[in-house]
């Protein structure tokens, strides 16, 4: 699911304001938090 579709997902409208509060509350950006996770579990992608 790529972040758009979770912002839509989520009912927000707005992308940057889903990426400036995903920020604040896991200290980094919603793609690099993906990259993360693909990184611990390559097979869930």
């Amino acid at each position: 699911m790529n972040i758009s579709e979770i912002v839509y997902s989520v009912g927000l409208s707005s992308r940057s304001y889903f990426c400036r509060i995903f920020k604040k509350r896991f200290k980094c950006s919603p793609k690099l938090y993906q990259q993360r996770l693909k990184q611990i579990f390559p097979s869930a992608s």
